[in-house]
């Protein structure tokens, strides 16, 4: 077996099932396949090939690693007082019987949960004045590339098939010039996991789909003046989510898929299928397509039909087509599901239960047959009766609340054990309309309209013979929310700590982008100091007056042989001098004559970064003089449009008439101040003026290159400057990630109050701390002391019964057969295969009859197929990572 020892896999399982917790954990689960359930029990077998090599048992191990850690269940415990708090009057109290009354109680707790992994937040590091698109850290504008797949990997968001791109209601554009690409940054499952690929199934065939969900940001980053801060100025945000893994998309006659969807039969419909998508970080079910079928042509503006006879807004075999607005999506979170409810059955959440009383006979013209059900609350009190067709949703108030019960099928059978309903009660139901604001379609909402709207796209596969409407669609290619509203997006000035929700309703705002702040740096600490009084030289004589400028960095400036961190330039009286580190042997260099201008190599600022002497911010100094000069800090800052020496200088002028520092050549009283000129080649770098060149800046600014004016006063200027580029730190996560840190402070919270941390552990909290106030009938008192030594806090389990401290107990036991070979291999329910199907032969078995492409061009595969998931690579390197892909996409249940 080549060195794989199942005993010693089996140590290392049960050693990681020690790393259970205690908190919240509702099941794991891979797509659609359950691997530890709900009670934290393991429904999953791990089979590693006989004949494998060592690195199909790391993976095996690794998978059983995070299986063990996941075997657990849900505890919930909350904090209480045990005892009697008494408030005793303080002070004098003048008159009349004093008393004391609490008035808040409240507590603050802090919650440590388990960590997240590394692509829990996905994180993006633009230059300081940069355009986000396909590569960063080079702040030039580089198009996406054209390719023939709607979600290649390097295609631009809105591409169709034949390389146009769709102009969205405005909100997408092309680039100029002859490409098609437009400049985005995207996010996709490997950089967020929350954005992992999604296998979609329909109960009605036996095909598989792939969901891709992408991120895209188009924007820049860049100085924002007022607030003298670095911001994130975003243009577009989009959430796209497409289905393949062909061009076909999600079948929307999955009952009949040669049809399309004018042509389905109400029971093969997409809403009859019940495919299981995510959307904006949410599990929801498609329940139904809107549209007015023939009536209304597709739009698809910006999309290149091939077929110059279809004429546009035609769907063609080759192309995905927007949409038209009459045309929506019908979405629902199950609240829970029965794909059989039999007659006198119930099924129940914790706010009403439902049971199946009959089947209706035949009714109407396409002889449906509804559900007729019984609702009762929580309490088992009658409320009423309803009777409710297939594919349709019935709204029924329960106390106050509206519960939402969707019956997708019925059988109504020759004998009453056969008669049975497919049903669902609903959490929540959405409509999404194409190019529609986000909230469109959402029943009963009263606030203000989403800044966000909502796109469907369409393929069909009939080619040329339709009539180019939203009937002759065969599939469901992709959904995508965008914005180009500032308001969506931050005011369209994303400061260092605020962020923006992608998408503005509550509820419904399944990510955040945020602004960081810039990224920490080594900083060379430059002062400039002016000085008045002559300065000795090593040769015997002096400078009349001068500029000093001294580096934290030793050897930090050099000229010609000399170099130091120490360095004067000025005049003895008639000729101009630059001394370099006077702590030396006297490094002393003579300018020729007064119009020289002097490069000091300054190589902490970049390639090609110097101090200059003589040459500055404006035209009107150009030399060094006996009567003024500049000094300029002039530093690489990257590459801007391709150009590699870009540079940008910080200049101060010397004014040896008034015997001041001043950003400009004029006898001004300006002393907190600095000129700049910004890299110009294609530079967005710019404070609201867009004309740059001669600007000057006040303490606080930051470079194009992370340098910052930290301080001033009228004789000197002090400057940070990084060894390299600093970048500003941007984040996408989702809402519920807490991205810094898995330790959380809650509170103050009040009785009977509760929060949700990490995004998936609620914490109820009774009153610790207690605040009281003192008052006296007929007088005054002067405070009041709560005495609460008769108090105890204790932790409460579920049943209300105390426990002295918190244990990592429930923890499951993991079976011993965990991991086996495939000549052992059970029946289990689930089985993970690892390795391919030349040394695993339960592989090779699921592989047979399946569409399953394990080759030197397909090298990492994860595929579920009835039952089984196959986690096999062509080559040992490829299978760890398709087991490191495999672990990335379990989750807990939603």
């Amino acid at each position: 077996m080549n060195g794989i020892n199942l005993k010693r896999l089996g140590a290392i399982v049960a050693g990681g099932a020690i790393l259970a917790s205690s908190v919240a954990f509702a099941g794991l689960w891979y797509g659609n396949t359950e691997l530890v359930n709900a009670n934290g029990q393991p429904v999953a077998k791990i089979v590693v090939g006989e004949k494998a090599a060592a690195s199909d048992g790391v993976a095996a191990a690794m998978i059983a690693a995070k299986i063990a850690n996941s075997a657990y269940t849900e505890k919930e415990y909350t904090a209480a007082i045990s005892g009697t708090a008494n408030c005793v009057a303080g002070g004098n109290a003048t008159g009349g019987s004093a008393a004391c009354s609490v008035t808040d109680k409240t507590t603050t707790l802090e919650i440590i949960y388990p960590g997240m992994t590394g692509t829990a937040v996905a994180e993006i590091k633009p230059l300081i004045a940069e355009d986000l698109d396909n590569t960063l850290s080079n702040r030039a504008q580089d198009n996406q590339t054209e390719i023939s797949d709607f979600a290649d990997a390097e295609s631009a968001p809105f591409q169709d098939g034949d390389g146009a791109v769709f102009d969205a209601g405005g909100v997408i554009e092309e680039s100029d010039g002859d490409d098609a690409g437009v400049q985005y940054y995207k996010i996709d499952g490997n950089m967020l996991s929350a954005l992992s690929d999604v296998t979609v199934s329909s109960k009605q065939t036996s095909s598989t789909f792939t969901e891709q969900q992408y991120i895209y940001l188009r924007g820049n980053t860049a100085w924002q003046n007022d607030e003298k801060k670095v911001m994130f100025a975003p243009d577009v945000t989009a959430y796209l989510t497409t289905f393949g893994p062909d061009d076909d998309g999600l079948s929307l006659c999955p009952g009949d898929t040669t049809k399309a969807l004018y042509d389905c039969d109400t029971n093969d419909q997409i809403g009859k299928g019940r495919y299981t998508i995510k959307l904006f970080g949410s599990q929801w079910v498609v329940s139904d397509i809107i549209s007015g079928l023939g009536d209304t042509p597709v739009a698809n503006s910006g999309n290149d039909v091939t077929d110059a006879d279809e004429g546009t807004g035609y769907l063609s075999d080759t192309s995905v087509s927007v949409a038209d607005e009459n045309t929506g999506i019908r979405l629902a979170k199950e609240a829970t599901y029965n794909p059989a409810l039999h007659k006198d059955e119930c099924m129940n959440t914790t706010d009403v239960k439902i049971c199946l009383s009959d089947i209706s006979r035949e009714t109407g013209a396409t002889s449906t047959h509804p559900a007729i059900m019984t609702i009762y609350d929580a309490a088992g009190n009658h409320v009423t009766e309803k009777q409710i067709s297939e594919g349709t949703t019935e709204t029924v108030t329960v106390n106050g609340k509206n519960i939402k019960i969707h019956v997708y099928q019925t059988a109504p059978g020759y004998a009453m054990s056969s008669m049975w309903a497919e049903i669902a009660i609903y959490s929540d139901e959405i409509e999404l309309y194409s190019g529609k604001d986000f909230t469109y379609g959402l029943k009963g909402y009263t606030g203000d309209d989403s800044k966000w709207k909502a796109y469907i796209g369409l393929v069909s596969t009939l080619g040329t013979d339709v009539n180019g409407t939203v009937g002759d669609a065969t599939g469901l290619k992709a959904i995508w929310i965008t914005s180009n509203d500032p308001d969506a997006m931050g005011g369209g000035e994303v400061l260092p700590g605020d962020s923006y929700n992608i998408i503005d309703t509550a509820n419904y705002q399944g990510f955040v982008v945020k602004n960081n702040g810039l990224e920490t740096a080594t900083m060379d600490t430059v002062k400039m100091d002016y000085k008045s009084a002559a300065t000795p030289l090593m040769n015997g004589t002096s400078l009349d007056k001068s500029v000093k400028l001294t580096s934290s960095t030793a050897d930090a400036f050099k000229f010609g042989n000399a170099k130091g961190k120490t360095m004067y330039v000025g005049y003895d009286g008639s000729d101009p001098y630059i001394i370099i580190d006077d702590t030396q042997d006297g490094w002393v260099t003579q300018a020729a004559t007064d119009g020289d201008v002097n490069d000091i190599e300054y190589k902490w600022g970049g390639k090609n970064a110097y101090v200059v002497f003589g040459a500055g911010v404006d035209a009107g100094t150009t030399s060094l003089s006996d009567t003024a000069f500049t000094v300029t800090i002039s530093e690489n800052v990257g590459n801007v449009d391709d150009d590699d020496t870009a540079v940008e200088e910080l200049s101060v002028y010397a004014d040896t008439t008034n015997d001041e520092l001043l950003a400009e050549d004029t006898a001004d009283t300006d002393t907190d101040k600095i000129g700049y000129v910004a890299a110009t080649a294609g530079s967005i770098y710019d404070p609201g003026s867009y004309a740059y060149d001669g600007a000057t800046e006040d303490v606080g600014f930051v470079s194009m290159r992370g340098t910052e004016f930290s301080g001033e006063s009228s004789t000197s200027r002090t400057f940070k400057v990084p060894k390299s580029e600093r970048h500003v730190l941007l984040s996408v996560a989702p809402t519920s990630v807490n991205a810094s840190q898995n330790a959380e402070v809650i509170g103050p919270l009040h009785v009977g109050d509760s929060k949700t941390v990490g995004g998936s552990i609620t914490v109820k909290v009774d009153a610790i701390d207690v605040q009281t106030s003192a008052s006296v009938s007929g007088g005054s008192v002067a405070g009041c002391v709560a005495d609460v030594s008769g108090q105890t806090a204790v932790i409460k389990d579920a049943a209300g019964a105390s426990v002295s401290k918190l244990v990592a107990k429930d923890v499951y036991a993991v079976p011993s057969d965990l991991v086996m070979l495939d000549s052992q291999a059970s029946d289990a329910k689930t089985i993970i295969t690892v390795g391919g199907n030349k040394v695993n032969t339960v592989t090779a078995a699921a592989m047979q009859g399946a569409a399953v492409d394990l080759s030197a061009s397909n090298p990492v595969v994860v595929k579920e197929i009835e039952g089984k998931i196959i986690v096999a690579g062509w080559s040992a390197a490829d299978t760890l990572t398709a087991t490191s892909n495999f672990i990335a996409g379990m989750k807990a249940q939603q």
